[in-house]
């Protein structure tokens, strides 16, 4: 529809007119290091445009209902520890404190679609360190558990002291495109659509997210999930 079209041409400018500045600015210095630094900069802005088209890919196709699971086994532990260090990056960037508290009892390898665990795991602690102010804190867990009345046997919790959401926003957050322009977002990349994304994996997945959060004090997603117990990979 035409508010989505001009959402994303709005959003895909930003970072193409980066791109095409700093390449203007790398072609016309002779200076090795400014033509390093706008070499950055133009990698940067090409993976945020990367980023955005993947996720309106990938919205595209879970609109059109052509997003299916694929799932594999694989170490949970393992998985887990490899996304909290794929953030570890940017949380020391800013000297925030990621804490992670992972209690997998009795589960070793699960059956699951990996990409998806990893897009809603990566989508919220990325999110979490990205509205955190320089400082602050990131907790996160996962426990897994015998299957419980809900039909349920993985909890994610993921908890910030960062600058939160307001009550308005808040029933807003899993619609696309919605993003608080708080004044301490103004410096925040993207569009708003990894939380839209993230809540429609959990529902394909048969699982609840929910979000408390309040202003200037914090968040927290709480993610519930069934994920299939195997003894271990087909060998």
């Amino acid at each position: 529809n035409s508010a989505f079209l001009s959402s994303i041409s709005h959003d895909m400018r930003t970072p193409l007119n980066g791109i095409l500045g700093f390449t203007d600015l790398a072609l016309h210095t002779a200076d090795n290091d400014k033509k390093q630094e706008y070499l950055t900069k133009i990698a940067t802005s090409g993976q945020l445009m990367l980023n955005l088209v993947n996720d309106v890919l990938d919205l595209s196709k879970i609109e059109s209902g052509k997003m299916e699971l694929k799932k594999e086994i694989f170490p949970i532990a393992d998985f887990v520890n490899g996304i909290v260090v794929s953030v570890q990056q940017n949380a020391r960037a800013k000297d925030i404190i990621l804490t992670g508290d992972v209690q997998t009892g009795d589960f070793v390898y699960i059956r699951e679609d990996r990409t998806k665990l990893q897009q809603i795991m990566l989508n919220i602690l990325s999110n979490a360190i990205k509205y955190t102010p320089n400082h602050g804190w990131v907790k996160f867990t996962l426990k897994n558990y015998p299957t419980d009345e809900q039909g349920y046997n993985t909890l994610m919790i993921f908890t910030d002291n960062g600058i939160g959401m307001s009550s308005e926003f808040l029933p807003h957050i899993f619609e696309p495109f919605s993003q608080e322009h708080a004044k301490d977002a103004d410096k925040v990349e993207g569009i708003g659509l990894g939380m839209s994304i993230v809540k429609r994996i959990v529902d394909l997945m048969g699982g609840t997210i929910e979000v408390q959060s309040t202003k200037d004090e914090g968040t927290t997603f709480t993610v519930r999930l069934f994920v299939e117990k195997v003894e271990g990979p087909v060998v």
